[in-house]
């Protein structure tokens, strides 16, 4: 059944975005949702919809009532004004740069300039500011400050169908 539903909505533009990107990225092979590369898009894992065998999303939900959320550019909610503001920013992975097109993990992605301009709007935002970025070197001397603090996170792909699971590594920034 859900086989059928991701086929159905795997490429239509027309269902609700937010629902499709969910559920493609809950049931795609390690959760890559690039819709600019059809052929990644296939159902293949369907304990990654885990989700619907709790209540972990309608008490998300309850948590999120008054809560802006918006997807696009990242600049124009940096310099939004505003109290009390938050910021969470998961921008495309360093190593991702440099791939070819059909390796890389994102539809839409960042150039090596493009992730220093994200930086320097970083470092100028007067909101608070989570950011999600891969482990590299690059990243860590781009935050080496002291108004930054890193965390270091790991976890096991769910979404990988190798006998023994990939360990993902990655650093939460925050300037608070």
């Amino acid at each position: 059944r859900l086989g059928k539903i991701f086929d159905s909505v795997r490429l239509d533009i027309n269902c609700d975005q937010a629902f499709r990107y969910f559920f493609i990225n809950r049931t795609v092979w390690m959760g890559r949702v690039n819709y600019d590369i059809p052929s990644r898009l296939y159902y293949s894992v369907p304990e990654g919809w885990d989700i619907i065998k709790t209540d972990r999303l309608e008490q998300a939900a309850a948590h999120m009532v008054g809560t802006i959320i918006s997807c696009g550019s990242y600049l124009p909610l940096m310099e939004a004004p505003g109290q009390d503001v938050w910021l969470f920013c998961d921008p495309p992975y360093v190593v991702n740069t440099n791939m070819t097109r059909q390796d890389q993990q994102y539809q839409h992605n960042f150039t090596l300039e493009d992730h220093e301009d994200f930086v320097e709007s970083v470092k100028e935002c007067k909101h608070k500011v989570c950011i999600s970025y891969d482990d590299c070197d690059l990243v860590r001397e781009w935050f080496d400050d002291s108004r930054f603090v890193i965390h270091e996170e790991e976890w096991k792909y769910s979404g990988s169908n190798l006998a023994k699971k990939k360990t993902g590594q990655e650093l939460i920034i925050t300037n608070y």
